[in-house]
């Protein structure tokens, strides 16, 4: 399992490197533009912050189907290893790389602003900046820090189902029912479900039911099962087909 989760970053870290150095270069070299161009180039670098996320979302997805029904798809699906451990991979894999997106972003952003103060001439004392924040974290609860694990766990079991169910939609549309228009029978299947799952969210758990009035710890467990069930479909749907229904080109 170590194994093909090593393979795995391997083989994906290219797609993503050349991106984050860009970035990261780009950051550095903002503040020393002058202020008009500056101010333009800083609306551009929001824009390119989620278009990183983006691009990042559309590699792993890329990666997933070249990696799996394109050529490279033979080798992978005849390694000595069950599916169960192949999706759960690249699952993992995915998860990681969300997280050194997050990084990356965030350390860019850091930078941006260390460059600018010493553009400015401002004195950047690390151990300062490094006391301050552990002067801020003296002030938080015990509510505080679960209320943060909390959204960690939310944003990993999002970030986990979103992966997933795009995993299952690449993977039913390689079956020998959808030989032709894959891509436009996907579409048809991502709005078609997104809507019934809408509906069926909104009748259940929406607003028009007993369960809104509730306190947010209500919310936040309701909107993590449906996550979590919305993962057990996806996965097992996946590896249903993958085991049973595939068809590669």
């Amino acid at each position: 399992m170590l194994k093909l989760l090593k393979f795995e970053l391997i083989h994906s870290y290219r797609s993503f490197a050349l991106v984050f150095v860009i970035f990261l270069m780009g950051c550095a070299a903002l503040p020393l533009f002058p202020l008009d161009v500056f101010a333009i180039a800083s609306v551009l670098l929001v824009f390119a912050t989620f278009g990183i996320t983006i691009a990042v979302f559309v590699t792993i997805v890329r990666n997933y189907n070249s990696s799996m029904f394109k050529k490279p798809g033979y080798l992978t699906l005849t390694l000595p290893v069950s599916s169960h451990q192949i999706v759960i991979s690249k699952i993992i894999s995915a998860l990681i790389w969300f997280t050194i997106t997050g990084i990356v972003l965030g350390f860019g952003l850091f930078i941006m602003f260390l460059v600018l103060g010493l553009k400015s001439g401002a004195e950047i004392d690390f151990g300062m900046i490094f006391n301050a924040i552990a002067q801020q974290l003296k002030y938080l609860r015990f509510d505080d820090y679960l209320e943060l694990f909390k959204l960690l766990v939310r944003g990993i079991i999002i970030s986990i189902t979103s992966v997933t169910g795009i995993y299952a939609l690449v993977t039913i549309v390689q079956t020998k029912y959808t030989r032709k228009h894959k891509v436009v029978i996907a579409f048809v299947i991502y709005f078609i479900y997104s809507f019934i799952l809408s509906l069926l969210t909104q009748n259940i758990f929406g607003v028009n039911t007993n369960l809104y009035p509730y306190t947010e710890d209500v919310l936040f467990n309701v909107t993590t099962l449906i996550n979590i069930v919305q993962f057990v479909v996806y996965y097992f749907i996946t590896i249903y087909v993958l085991d049973y229904k595939l068809e590669l080109e």
